[in-house]
C-alpha cells in the first residue's frame, strides 16, 4: 500500500483548543489534538524550545500525526481518574485504540504512544515532521535500528511496519495493525532508544500513579468529577523535580483571537503557584506545599522581596523575546518566549505567599524554620512598603497605580503574618496586625468610589476590577457586609454577562477585545455562595461548566461571543477557581442542611 497523496502536508488549519487533550510527567507536558496529532511538546522541560509547535504555526511549526489511513472519525477521553489519554478511531471497518501517556517514573522525560486494534485489521499513518527550537533549526533526520534520530531527540518504533519513507525533514511510516498485536512508539530526547518491552509496565504504573494522586483528595462533595479533573491539570502543571507549578503548559495561545496578548505561561508565578497550591491542600494535598515553600527559600536571597516569578531554573529576571517567523495561533502574533513581566513590582505576591504558608500551617503542616525566616522578611517588607504604588495582578505595562486588590493582599500578608506570628514571635503579632489596621483603614478612605458604588480598581481611578469579588474569600469582609454586596453588584453590572466575568473596563468604559476571564466567573460563583446566594451560584457553575473542554480543560479565556476556548491551555488559574467554587457551594449546602445542592452530588 502506498502513503495517500494528499497526506504529505502539514496541516493548514488551527484547531480550538477544546480539541486538545495533554499529557505530562511532571516535566514537561504534550498537547495531542482529537485525531492524534501532538501539536505542542518541549523537550526536556516545560520551558524547553519546541519540538511540535503547530500550535503556534500550523504549516511550519511541526508536529506528529497518527490515525488512520482511510477516512475516520475520533473521540477523546481519560482513563478515569488519570492522565492518560486515550483516543479511538472508527473508520467504518475497524476500530482502534491510541492510549498516550508520559510515564513519571522513567529517568527522562518520554512520551510513549501504544495503538492497538479493538476490531478488524486497519493501516495507520505515523508523520513524524519535528521542528526543533521552535521551528528555527532542521532536523536532520536519519534512520536508524529502531526508527529514526534528529536533533536532540528520537523516534522508536516497535510496529508492523509495511512502508517507510525518511528524509532530512519528515518520516512517515506505514503501520498494519491487526487484534494480535499492539504498536509502540515513543519518542525522546537524546538518540538513546527507551526499552519499549517495558512500556506496558510503564503504562499500568502510570495510570496508578495517577489515581493514587486522585484518590487522596478528601473531597466527596457536589461536582466531584470535575473537581478531580481539574486537581489532576494542576498537578500536571507542577514542574516535579523543584515542586514549583506553572501558570499554563504553552506560551502565546492568545488572548484574543488576531491580537497582540500573547504571553509565555511557562513559569512559575508566586501568585498563580500559591493559589494553585492552595486549592490543592484544602482537597488535603499537603506535600506539594511543603515542596515549593522549601524552594523558595532556596531561591529567593536573603533580604530580597519575593519576585513576581521563577523561571525552572529559580531566575528571576526572564527575558522576553519574540518568534516572528512564526505566525501565531490563527495568525495571532507575535510569538512570546520569555515575559517581560518578571521585572514588575506586584504587591500581592505577599499576600499570596503569607496565605498559602497560613493555610499549611491550619492544615496541620509544621513551618520549616527557612521558611518561617522567609516569612517574616516578606512580612516586614510589605510593612514597610505597602503605601507604595505597584503594577497589579493583571500586569499592564503601563504606569504604576494603587491597586485595591494589591492593597487588600498586603492586608492579608499582615494580618495572616499576625496570626502565624502568635505561634513563633509573639513580638511582631501586635506591630503586624496594628499594620493591617493601617492598610484596612486606607483602603477604605481611598479605595471605595462612591459614583461606582464599589470599590475602584485603584486609588481615584474611574474603573472596577473583578479580581475584588474576592474579598469576602480572602476574610478583608464579611460577604453580607454593604459594600462587599454593593461591589460584587457594581462588578455585575459592568464587567459580567452571566457567567463570564471581565477583568477590567479601560477609564472610556469601553470594553476592549480582552475576553472572559474563566477564573473570574468561578469567583463569582464563589463569591455568591459565601453570601448565601446558592441557587444563583449553581446556575452559573453550571454555565461554566459546560464550556469546559469534552475532556474536563478549561484555557485562560472564554470568549462568549465566538463560543469557544482561548489563551494559554490548560491554565492552572482555571482550574483552581473551579475547585474553589465547588466547595464553597459545597460549603452552602452543608450549611443549609444538605438539601441545596443535594441533587448535583456525586
Amino acid at each position: 500500500m502506498a502513503f495517500p497523496s494528499n497526506d504529505s502536508q502539514m496541516p493548514d488549519s488551527y484547531r480550538p483548543l477544546e480539541d486538545y487533550g495533554v499529557v505530562g510527567d511532571g516535566r514537561t507536558a504534550a498537547l495531542i489534538a482529537r485525531d492524534g496529532s501532538v501539536d505542542w511538546l518541549c523537550l526536556p522541560r516545560f520551558d524547553s524550545s519546541s519540538v511540535f509547535a503547530a500550535l503556534l504555526d500550523a504549516q511550519r511549526g511541526g508536529a506528529w500525526a497518527l490515525h488512520p489511513a482511510i477516512p475516520f472519525t475520533s473521540r477523546a477521553e481519560y482513563v478515569p481518574e488519570s492522565n492518560v489519554l486515550v483516543t479511538t478511531y472508527e473508520d467504518g471497518e475497524s476500530v482502534v485504540r491510541l492510549t498516550d501517556f508520559m510515564p513519571p517514573s522513567a529517568p527522562r522525560p518520554v512520551l510513549l504512544r501504544k495503538l492497538e486494534a479493538v476490531s478488524g485489521t486497519t493501516t495507520f499513518i505515523c508523520r513524524f515532521t519535528p521542528r526543533p527550537d521552535y521551528a528555527r533549526r532542521s532536523p536532520d533526520l536519519r534512520a536508524t535500528p529502531t526508527g529514526v534520530a534528529g536533533h536532540e531527540h528520537s523516534l522508536t518504533l516497535d510496529a508492523p511496519i509495511i512502508e517507510s519513507q525518511i528524509s532530512l525533514e519528515e518520516a512517515r511510516y506505514l503501520i498494519q495493525l491487526s487484534s494480535d498485536r499492539p504498536a509502540w512508539l515513543a519518542l525522546t530526547p537524546g538518540e538513546d532508544p527507551p526499552d519499549l518491552r517495558q512500556a506496558q509496565h510503564l503504562l499500568t504504573t502510570t495510570i496508578d500513579f495517577w489515581r493514587a494522586k486522585a484518590r487522596g483528595l478528601h473531597y466527596t462533595g457536589p461536582y466531584q468529577a470535575d473537581v478531580i479533573r481539574s486537581a489532576l491539570t494542576l498537578y500536571l502543571l507542577i514542574h516535579t523535580p523543584i515542586g514549583a507549578p506553572l501558570a499554563a503548559a504553552t506560551t502565546s495561545l492568545p488572548q484574543w483571537v488576531g491580537g497582540q496578548g500573547n504571553w509565555d505561561y511557562r513559569y512559575s508565578w508566586v501568585r498563580d503557584s500559591c493559589y494553585m497550591l492552595g486549592a490543592l491542600l484544602r482537597l488535603g494535598s499537603r506535600k506539594e506545599t511543603q515542596r515549593y515553600l522549601n524552594w523558595l527559600t532556596e531561591v529567593c536571597p536573603s533580604g530580597q522581596p519575593l519576585a513576581v516569578m521563577f523561571d525552572l531554573d529559580g531566575r528571576k529576571v526572564i527575558p522576553e523575546f519574540t518568534l516572528d517567523h512564526l505566525d501565531g495561533y490563527r495568525g495571532s502574533r507575535p510569538v512570546r518566549i520569555g515575559n517581560g513581566a518578571s521585572t514588575q513590582h506586584q504587591l500581592d505576591v505577599f499576600g499570596a505567599f503569607v496565605d498559602l504558608v497560613w493555610r499549611y500551617w491550619r492544615s496541620g503542616g509544621q513551618i520549616e524554620p527557612a521558611v518561617w525566616r522567609l516569612l517574616v522578611e516578606q512580612v516586614g517588607w510589605v510593612e514597610a512598603h505597602w503605601r507604595e504604588p505597584d503594577s497589579g495582578i493583571w500586569e499592564p505595562r503601563i504606569a504604576r497605580e494603587h491597586h485595591v486588590y494589591s492593597k487588600v493582599m498586603a492586608w492579608v500578608a499582615l494580618a495572616r503574618g499576625s496570626e502565624l506570628a502568635r505561634q513563633q514571635d509573639e513580638q511582631s503579632t501586635a506591630r503586624w496586625l496594628a499594620e493591617a489596621d493601617l492598610v484596612r483603614a486606607d483602603i477604605e478612605a481611598k479605595g471605595w468610589n462612591e459614583a461606582l458604588q464599589g470599590y475602584s480598581m485603584y486609588y481615584g481611578g474611574p474603573s472596577l476590577d473583578a479580581a475584588l469579588l474576592r474579598i469576602a474569600a480572602l476574610g478583608f469582609a464579611e460577604a453580607g457586609e454593604p459594600r462587599t454586596q454593593a461591589t460584587i453588584a457594581a462588578i455585575r453590572r459592568a464587567l459580567a454577562e452571566g457567567p463570564y466575568v471581565f477583568r477590567h473596563l479601560p477609564p472610556d468604559s469601553r470594553r476592549g477585545p480582552d475576553e472572559s476571564f474563566v477564573m473570574l466567573g468561578f469567583w463569582l460563583v464563589q463569591a455568591l455562595a459565601l453570601a448565601g446566594e446558592h441557587e444563583e451560584a449553581t446556575q452559573l457553575f453550571e454555565e461554566l461548566r459546560q464550556k469546559q473542554s469534552p475532556l474536563g480543560l478549561y484555557s485562560e479565556i472564554y470568549d462568549p461571543a465566538a463560543g469557544r476556548l482561548i489563551g494559554n491551555f490548560p491554565q492552572g488559574f482555571s482550574h483552581l477557581g473551579l475547585i474553589e467554587a465547588a466547595l464553597a457551594l459545597d460549603n452552602g449546602r452543608q450549611r443549609s442542611g444538605g438539601n441545596a445542592l443535594s441533587r448535583f452530588s456525586e
